[in-house]
C-alpha cells in the first residue's frame, strides 16, 4: 500500500510562527485523507499552504482504507478525511474524533464490462472498493435481495483487474472511473446515486466526510473553525475552477506515482459529488443514511446512531 507524505511549509509560514508562543510554533498539524475525490476536495488547501500561517501543516495523502483506521486508534493525526460510517463507528468506541463536515456526497459507479442489468447480475461476482464503509452500505442497500455475490478488493488493484480483464463487474468510484474509461471500453456504467434516489427518494448521501481530533480542537478552536472554513473555500473552488484544480491534483497524483493527466481529473469531477455541508448541517443528512444502515448491518455504524457530542461545534 503506497504512502505519501505532503509536508508544506512556506518563507511566510516561518516567519509569522516566530511571533507566535511556543506551543503554536513547534506544532505541527496532521492532516491524513484518501487519494481520490476527498484529496481533489482539498487541493486548493494544499496548494495554498500559506494561508493558515500560525501552524506547520502537514498532508498525508494514503491510497487504501487501513491508514485512515489506523490514523483513528492511534490518534496520529490532528484531522482525518474517512468515510462517514467509519469514523461513527469509531466514536462510538472511543469518542476521540468529531464529525467536523461533509466533503463527499456520492460517486460510486457499477462497470461492466458486458451488457448487464442488476437483475441479469443475478448469479454474478463483483468486485468492489471499500469493504465496511460507505461504498459497502450503498452497494448492498442497491442490491437489496438480488443473489449477486460480492468481492472486496483494494481499490489499488481494482482498476487494473477490470482494464485487464479479471474482473468483469467492479464498483468503482471517481476519479478513477475516468481514468478506467480513458484505458478500457465500459459497456454498462449503473449509477449508484440514481439507484439509490429511486429506493429512498434521496439523490444524495454522505460519502465522506472531515473529522477532527477532540482534544485538539477544544486546545486550538480557532484555528480549527479557520481550517475548516478553508475546507470549504477549498470545495468551491474544485467546482468553479476545474481546470485549476485538476491541476493541481495532478501534481499530487505525479508525486504518488498514479498516472492522473489533468484532462482525467477534470473529466471526473462533476460525477465526484464534491461538496461541503457543515457538522450542523450534516445531522439530518447523516441520521437518514445511518437509518438505512441500521436496517442491515448495525455493526457498520457501530450499532446504534451517534449522539449530538458526536458533531463539532465552533460555539464554546
Amino acid at each position: 500500500m503506497k504512502k505519501f507524505a505532503l509536508v508544506l511549509l512556506s518563507i511566510l509560514s516561518m516567519f509569522v510562527l516566530v511571533s507566535c508562543s511556543n506551543k503554536q510554533k513547534e506544532y505541527t498539524v496532521k492532516v491524513r485523507m484518501p487519494l481520490g475525490a476527498p484529496t481533489l476536495g482539498m487541493v486548493k488547501m494544499i496548494h495554498d499552504i500559506d494561508k493558515l500561517t500560525d501552524y506547520t501543516i502537514e498532508y498525508d495523502v494514503v491510497n487504501g482504507a487501513d491508514l485512515l483506521v489506523s490514523a483513528f486508534t492511534t490518534k496520529s493525526h490532528d484531522f482525518i478525511i474517512a468515510p462517514t460510517n467509519v469514523g461513527a463507528k469509531l466514536y462510538l468506541k472511543s469518542s476521540d474524533y468529531l464529525y467536523a463536515a461533509t466533503l463527499t456526497m456520492g460517486n460510486l459507479y457499477l462497470i461492466s464490462s458486458e451488457e448487464v442489468t442488476l437483475d441479469s447480475l443475478e448469479g454474478e461476482t463483483i468486485q468492489a472498493i471499500g469493504g465496511g464503509s460507505t461504498p459497502e452500505i450503498i452497494l448492498r442497500k442497491v442490491i437489496g435481495e438480488r443473489n449477486i455475490n460480492i468481492e472486496f478488493v483494494d481499490a489499488s488493484v481494482i482498476n487494473s483487474g477490470f482494464i485487464a480483464g479479471t474482473y468483469k463487474h467492479v464498483l468503482i468510484a471517481e476519479p478513477a472511473l475516468s481514468m478506467v474509461k480513458t484505458k478500457k471500453s465500459i459497456t454498462t456504467i449503473i449509477d449508484l446515486q440514481l439507484e439509490y434516489k429511486e429506493i429512498t427518494g434521496i439523490d444524495h448521501y454522505p460519502q465522506a466526510a472531515l473529522f477532527v481530533n477532540k482534544e485538539f480542537a477544544n486546545k486550538h478552536r480557532e484555528f480549527v473553525k479557520n481550517f475548516i472554513d478553508e475546507v470549504k473555500s477549498s470545495v468551491e473552488f474544485v467546482n468553479n475552477e476545474q481546470d485549476i484544480a485538476s491541476e493541481y491534483y495532478e501534481e499530487i497524483a505525479t508525486e504518488l506515482n498514479q498516472n492522473m493527466p489533468q484532462t482525467v481529473i477534470k473529466n471526473s469531477i462533476p460525477g465526484s459529488n464534491i461538496r461541503f455541508v457543515s457538522a450542523k448541517d450534516s445531522k439530518t443528512l447523516i441520521n437518514t443514511f445511518f437509518n438505512i444502515v441500521l436496517e442491515f448491518n448495525r455493526e457498520l455504524i457501530g450499532n446504534q446512531l451517534p449522539d449530538e457530542s458526536f458533531y463539532w461545534s465552533d460555539e464554546e
